[in-house]
This record gives structure tokens, C-alpha cells and sequence, in this order.
């Protein structure tokens, strides 16, 4: 195999890990929304808080400002629809 080859290999097998790591934290986030979920009913309150869904676009704003905004949107609107 050429070393541009192994290149190639190696920067998608880093890709591979950090997809896994990415993975890991959604499902960490789906339990912990799941909990959020149970305490809310408990109390009485409404699960989906807009307020609180803008301080998180917020935040992945400031981590992520290489996005389009566009494209942070999305992530976000994924993010959250897939911990519901």
C-alpha cells in the first residue's frame, strides 16, 4: 500500500473514533434528556422549553462558529430531535 494510501487510512480511522466518541455523548445526552423528561412530568411542566433550546443553539454557535448558520441550525434541530 502507498504511504498516501495509509494517509488516507489513518486520518479515516481518527474520523472512525471521533464519530464513536460523538455517538457515545448522543446517547449519554438521550438518557440524561430521558431523566429530564420523567422530572418534568413529575412536576408538571413542559418538556420542550424554546427559551432553553436558543441557549443551546447559543452555545454550539460559540464552539462551532466554522458552521454556516444554516448548517448549525440543522445540527442543533438533529441533536435535539434525536434526544427527544
Amino acid at each position: 500500500m502507498s504511504q498516501s494510501a495509509d494517509s488516507i487510512d489513518e486520518l479515516r480511522a481518527h474520523i472512525d473514533s471521533v464519530d464513536d466518541e460523538i455517538a457515545a455523548a448522543l446517547q449519554r445526552r438521550r438518557a440524561l434528556v430521558a431523566a429530564l423528561r420523567e422530572e418534568k412530568a413529575q412536576r408538571g411542566v413542559a418538556f420542550v422549553d424554546p427559551a432553553r433550546e436558543a441557549v443551546i443553539e447559543a452555545r454550539y454557535r460559540r464552539v462551532l462558529s466554522a458552521l454556516s448558520s444554516e448548517q448549525l441550525h440543522t445540527l442543533v434541530r438533529a441533536v435535539l430531535e434525536s434526544s427527544r
